[in-house]
């Protein structure tokens, strides 16, 4: 088994990151050889890449089924781009994060080997991440994942979505919903059967 805590430098987000990587190794019970199926793991907010590894069985979980997993930081940005260009969140963990792990790791290029997922915060990004980047990407799993916020009245959120997400009359209509990027997929895929889209699991 190998967990790794790399401290890298993002031009996405133009400064030094951390994320940590599992991989499985010699130690799985399934019999697995490089390069390896991989799942990149979304923490909830006001956490950061330890929290899976120390809070949670993905360790072996992933050794038991033989597959790496890649657990970037996000800090509270709901893995989302930002107004300033070193808060782009989004497209560091769905492009640069992905190019980077794969030149880094013995890990599969393939599109029905690379899976994401998140918990909360991290499973509102995961399913943004996952819909609008279906060529990627091609399972998206969410556990309490804060997929509801279009779907409540403001009041009802515990903290202010103006900060987080751009105000939801903003944003309600654009692709920081992923419901419309959900509908969108649904009719991209009506016109043409052969794009991809990814098998979802929400609990």
């Amino acid at each position: 088994m190998a967990l790794l805590t790399v401290n890298y430098r993002s031009q996405s987000l133009h400064r030094n990151v951390q994320f940590m990587v599992y991989l499985p190794t010699d130690d799985s019970r399934i019999p697995v050889q490089p390069p390896y199926k991989t799942y990149y793991l979304l923490h909830g907010m006001q956490y950061d890449c330890t929290a899976f590894p120390i809070q949670t069985s993905i360790i072996r979980k992933a050794r038991e089924q033989g597959i790496a997993v890649v657990m970037p930081s996000g800090e509270n940005s709901f893995f989302t781009d930002h107004d300033t260009s070193s808060n782009r969140f989004e497209t560091y963990v769905a492009k640069e994060l992905v190019e980077a792990t794969r030149s880094m790791f013995p890990l599969s290029h393939k599109r029905e080997d690379t899976f994401i997922g998140g918990f909360s915060m991290g499973g509102f990004g995961a399913m943004r991440i996952g819909l609008k980047y279906h060529e990627t990407f091609s399972r998206i799993t969410t556990f309490s994942a804060a997929i509801h916020f279009y779907e409540t009245d403001p009041v009802d959120v515990v903290f202010d979505e103006d900060q987080w997400i751009g105000g939801k009359a903003q944003t309600e209509h654009t692709d920081i919903n992923p419901r419309v990027l959900a509908t969108e997929l649904a009719r991209i895929k009506q016109d043409d059967p052969s794009v991809n889209v990814p098998a979802i699991y929400i609990t």
